[in-house]
């Protein structure tokens, strides 16, 4: 998980499992590293402008002094609240797995890590720092296994997630502006993400919508012109199909 060649030296605050049914949650300057993993649910996570999915078996990491918001599903997660002695990663990442196997396995892992932490019985601190790291080796195999791109690519995921939200983003500004074809864009990022970028820019979007139809501050314009709708009939349109209901159908259900 480091960006440099040492293993990371953790010490462990706490071990905890916390069990939310539908809850919006809103963090500022997290004051500690966080290790968690969904045991059951899901969560939608609003961080440095873009949104993450979070669902059963998927390992988080959050980095200490970063502030996000969240939309909990029926959650049960169990979480490690940890220091750290190296340099680690300062953005949020995400470990998903997709192998049921693996990630039962992990499960288990952030389970018996738990107990242990629970009991406190001899040496409860060596067992969960074991299960630790051993749930950390499961991080980087993860990782490891997912399909690498060419660095043009790499760099034009990166140009996507930055402008996801421009008014005048397209898929053909993405490849002109990494000298990409836009077939061969449209082909690697489906392979790589199971979705088209229009696909993926039109969800990107319309969870940012969510996000903030949340709060009563903007108006549905607003919002549309928010998240990249030059056209709020079209915003409309886009919410309803990807959704299945329209914007107030939408607030009326959040209160």
């Amino acid at each position: 998980m480091t960006y440099n060649s040492d293993v990371p030296i953790f010490n462990i605050l706490e071990i905890l499992c916390l069990v939310r049914k539908h809850s919006k949650l809103t963090t500022v300057n997290k004051s500690c590293y966080v290790l968690s993993c969904r045991i059951n649910g899901e969560s939608d996570f609003f961080y440095n402008n873009t949104y993450s999915n979070v669902k059963t078996g998927d390992i988080l990491f959050i980095p200490h002094g970063i502030s996000y918001s969240q939309k909990c599903k029926n959650e049960e997660i169990i979480c490690f609240h940890l220091e750290a002695y190296n340099k680690l990663p300062n953005e949020m990442l995400i470990f998903r797995n997709r192998n049921s196997e693996t990630a039962n396995k992990v499960c288990n892992l952030f389970r018996s890590a738990y107990t242990e932490w629970k009991c406190k019985e001899n040496n409860y601190k060596y067992k969960c720092i074991a299960y630790l790291y051993e749930i950390l080796s499961l991080c980087e195999i993860t990782a490891n296994v997912l399909p690498s791109m060419p660095l043009s690519m790499r760099n034009a995921v990166k140009f996507l997630d930055a402008h996801v939200f421009d008014l005048d983003l397209s898929v053909e500004k993405i490849c002109k502006e990494n000298a990409l074809s836009r077939t061969y864009f449209n082909k690697l990022f489906k392979k790589t993400y199971g979705l088209t970028p229009i696909k993926y820019i039109t969800n990107q979007r319309i969870k940012k919508a969510v996000f903030l139809l949340h709060n009563d501050t903007y108006t549905n314009e607003e919002i549309a012109y928010l998240c990249g709708f030059g056209n709020t009939k079209y915003f409309y349109v886009t919410f309803k199909k990807t959704t299945g209901k329209t914007t107030k159908e939408y607030r009326l259900a959040d209160n």
